[in-house]
C-alpha cells in the first residue's frame, strides 16, 4: 500500500511544489491568487492553463483597476540566457514604453500616465532598462535535442496568456486591467551582450525581461526572474500596483482622513 511519504517523495521530483510555493508567496501579499487557471487563447480559441494568476486591485479616480500578474513556473534548473544590448548603451525605456508592451484593457495606460505625470513615483517592476531581444535555455550537449526551447516557450506562453486574460476578462468598461506576464524559474539567469572588442560578455542576474513578438498584438514584455529572488519579485509587483492605486486606504491611510 502506498503511504503519503511515498507520494510526497514523488511530488518533490515534479514541479508542483515549486508552483505551490510561488502561489503561497503571492497569496500573502496580494488580494487574490488562483492556481491552474484556464483562459481561452485568443489566437487558437483553445483553453490554455496558467500556473498562477495573482491580482492586486482597487478603486481609482475614475473606476476600478486590476493588476494581474500572469505567472508561469518552471522547475527546470538549466541556466537561461537573455540577450540584451550592451548595458552602457541601452536606451531608456520609459513608462509609456512599458505600458505599450504590457497587455491592458480600457484606458488603463492613460490613467497610469496621468497618475505619474507629476513625477516622483516609484514603479520598481518597470525599470527604465530596455527589455532583452531574445532568450534561450542552455542545452545539455550530452543529451539529444528534443526540439523547441524551454525558455522561449515559457515566455511566449506567459505573453499569450496575458493577452488572453485581457481579451476575455468579464467586467464593466470602467474596469481597467493590466496583465503583466512573469516567468519564475529554478536556477540561474544570465544576461549576455557583446563588449567593445566584439567578445561575448555577461553577468548573472536575479531578474530580467524580454520582448516577445506576438503577431498582430505586437511586442509583449515578459519579466523573467529566478526563484531565489521570489520574495523581492513579489514585493516589486505589489509596489508597482500600489503606485497606480492611490485610493487604497490600506496603503494610503491619508485618503481616508481627507474624507472625514
Amino acid at each position: 500500500m502506498t503511504d503519503f511519504a511515498e507520494i510526497a517523495k514523488w511530488l518533490l521530483r515534479t514541479g508542483y511544489p515549486f508552483e505551490m510555493s510561488v502561489a503561497k508567496e503571492f497569496r500573502a501579499r496580494v488580494d487574490a491568487t488562483e492556481q491552474a487557471v484556464y483562459v481561452v487563447d485568443a489566437e487558437t480559441n483553445k483553453p490554455r492553463e496558467v500556473d498562477v494568476v495573482a491580482t492586486r486591485h482597487g478603486p481609482t479616480l475614475t473606476g476600478w483597476h486590476s493588476f494581474k500578474f500572469i505567472v508561469e513556473c518552471k522547475s527546470n534548473t538549466a541556466p537561461w540566457v537573455v540577450f540584451v544590448e550592451k548595458h552602457d548603451q541601452m536606451e531608456p525605456f520609459s513608462l509609456g514604453d512599458w505600458l505599450k508592451f504590457t497587455p491592458s484593457r480600457g484606458d488603463a495606460d492613460m490613467e497610469c500616465e496621468m497618475l505619474t505625470r507629476a513625477g516622483g513615483v516609484d514603479v520598481p517592476l518597470w525599470e527604465t532598462r530596455t527589455p532583452g531581444y531574445g532568450i534561450v535555455c542552455k542545452k545539455n550537449e550530452d543529451k539529444p535535442s528534443q526540439g523547441g526551447d524551454d525558455a522561449y516557450d515559457a515566455v511566449r506562453k506567459a505573453a499569450a496568456s496575458a493577452l488572453s486574460v485581457v481579451a476575455t476578462a468579464p467586467g464593466a468598461s470602467m474596469h481597467r486591467i493590466h496583465a503583466i506576464p512573469v516567468v519564475i524559474k529554478v536556477g540561474s539567469i544570465f544576461e549576455c551582450w557583446l563588449d567593445d572588442r566584439g567578445e561575448i560578455a555577461g553577468q548573472e542576474v536575479n531578474g530580467s525581461s524580454v520582448a516577445v513578438y506576438m503577431g498582430e498584438a505586437g511586442y509583449v514584455a515578459v519579466h523573467v526572474w529566478s526563484a531565489s529572488a521570489l520574495t523581492d519579485l513579489v514585493a516589486k509587483c505589489v509596489d508597482t500596483a500600489n503606485t497606480f492605486l492611490p485610493l487604497r486606504m490600506d496603503i494610503n491611510p491619508s485618503v481616508d482622513d481627507s474624507e472625514k
